[in-house]
């Protein structure tokens, strides 16, 4: 047995990630403390460097005042780290060599919808920033529960004759990803394509090299995104640490498409509960809206490779139909537009009568706070569903510690009393609704990779805020009173998380 777990760690991706990072740790102590014989000088030098790297922090447009404020504070508290850490985790660049988004999303393959059709500010907002098509030719089921998203999940599978292509941040061993393994390993030998893309630092606990090994003995073609690589270069960690895949989709024959917050692992169809009863929730297109999904996984596939193969072949979803209008989106944390966070909060300040949102994460910045308490002071119902038992409980306090601001405008606060809420959607005026896969974090809205889908007059808004009514009959609404006696124990230790929230 302890040959056995010494070979498990021996192979552990966590382990060797961890040792890396501590060995160019250890050499940067070791270097300031040899330079130590130079104090005055190095002290100066790094003087300099924190003086120019301030001016660049203030500069920067793109960053947050979140983001400004954590390393502002940083580098004055602890000037001599600072610029080392920063080059690891504050190098807030764009672009990077091997992570470029392809700017050819929108081919004739996809239905065109003139811009006239879409009345909403959100689909106006998406169209120009992310796609030059929406589609109404497309069928749409929504699933409030990840049980019945896996069954209808499935019999899709079952059904598919070309290509099966998945894009998961977690896949982890049990009972949900048995299932769709043993379809997967059935597709193959009846001559179906079958590719997997896996986030790399996602699935690092969750999918050992083994299993991946196991799969590609089987026929299906996996791939890791953004995987650890040993580098000379600090700032490469930057790389590997924050710019994850987050997205969750499954696309069969390029005619079927799902995607939503759940990713492949028990918890989220409620066969292991660590944190009570799981809501989450995913949805399903079929028709002219499943090009875009296709060509959003190619690209992700492609990021780092050097040829590019022709995306035509996957393409030419058949039209269904649907009602209103459907919209897939993909934000990239490398063309510097913040697609999920405009999608956000385009919807809020275009919301007239409500908008209710349900997130498991609350760490926004400012922009995201001023829109919500304007929304509220203004009138508009704003609600926000977030989970009663945390999964992350640092997190779970700076959640909290965004509760007496936005309660003082009128915001309405709910926790999910009977566990843990990983849905992350949002609904206004009974009109327009989001479905992805983006947390109301700086992770998801500014350093992942992420996907949703904005639905328009279509049945799936009503089925989102009847859901949300359903889950709101079984929250807490929080008060500003229990709040404020909450806070006296820990309000310390929230001001101190808050600050370092951008990099939590």
């Amino acid at each position: 047995m302890k040959r056995k777990r010494i070979k498990y760690l021996m192979r552990s991706r966590t382990l060797w990630i961890g040792c890396c990072i501590a060995a160019h740790m250890a050499i940067i102590l070791w270097a300031i403390f040899a330079i130590s014989k130079v104090w005055n000088a190095f002290y100066l030098v790094i003087h300099i460097v924190n003086i120019v790297l301030l001016i660049q922090i203030c500069a920067n447009d793109r960053l947050t005042s979140g983001y400004r404020a954590f390393w502002l504070s940083f580098m004055i508290l602890i000037p001599i780290f600072s610029p080392f850490f920063y080059l690891i985790w504050g190098k807030y660049s764009l672009r990077a060599k091997g992570i470029e988004v392809i700017k050819e999303r929108n081919g004739s393959c996809m239905e065109k919808v003139p811009l006239e059709l879409a009345e909403a500010g959100e689909m106006r907002y998406l169209l120009e920033e992310d796609a030059d098509t929406i589609c109404s030719h497309t069928k749409a089921a929504y699933f409030p529960w990840g049980e019945e998203f896996l069954l209808h999940l499935l019999d899709n599978l079952q059904k598919a004759k070309r290509f099966i292509f998945l894009e998961y941040f977690i896949i982890e061993r049990g009972e949900m990803w048995d299932c769709i393994e043993k379809v997967l390993e059935k597709k193959v030998k009846e001559g179906v394509e079958v590719r997997i893309l896996y986030d790399s630092f996602g699935c690092t606990t969750t999918l050992p090299e083994s299993d991946v090994h196991e799969l590609t003995k089987k026929g299906i073609i996996c791939k890791a995104f953004n995987p650890f690589r040993l580098t000379s270069s600090l700032s490469k960690y930057y790389m590997i640490i924050n710019r994850r895949d987050h997205r969750k989709l499954t696309i069969i024959d390029g005619q079927v498409g799902y995607s939503g917050g759940l990713n492949l692992a028990d918890e989220y169809i409620n066969k292991n509960s660590p944190y009570g009863k799981w809501k989450d929730t995913g949805y399903c297109l079929e028709g002219h809206a499943v090009d875009y999904m296709t060509k959003a996984f190619l690209e992700m596939w492609n990021l780092d490779s050097t040829v590019r193969e022709d995306t035509k072949n996957y393409l030419g979803a058949k039209g269904r139909e649907g009602e209103g209008l459907i919209q897939p989106y993909f934000s990239s944390p490398t063309d510097g537009r913040f697609t999920a966070e405009g999608a956000y909060l385009t919807l809020i300040h275009q919301s007239k009568k409500y908008i209710h949102i349900i997130t498991p994460y609350l760490i926004i910045d400012d922009t995201m706070i001023s829109a919500l308490c304007l929304a509220a002071k203004s009138g508009v119902e704003v609600v926000i569903i977030t989970p009663g038992i945390p999964d992350k409980k640092m997190v779970y306090l700076v959640t909290k510690s965004y509760y007496p601001v936005l309660l003082e405008a009128g915001v309405r606060i709910y926790e999910y009393t009977p566990g843990f809420t990983h849905a992350k959607m949002c609904v206004s005026d009974g009109k327009i609704a989001i479905v992805g896969s983006v947390n109301l974090d700086y992770r998801s809205l500014y350093q992942h990779y992420e996907g949703g889908c904005v639905f328009y007059h279509n049945k799936i808004v009503n089925e989102v805020e009847e859901d949300l009514q359903d889950v709101i009959k079984e929250c807490h609404m929080v008060s500003r009173e229990e709040i404020e006696k909450e806070r006296k124990s820990v309000c310390i230790l929230q001001k101190v998380l808050r600050l370092i929230a951008p990099v939590m």
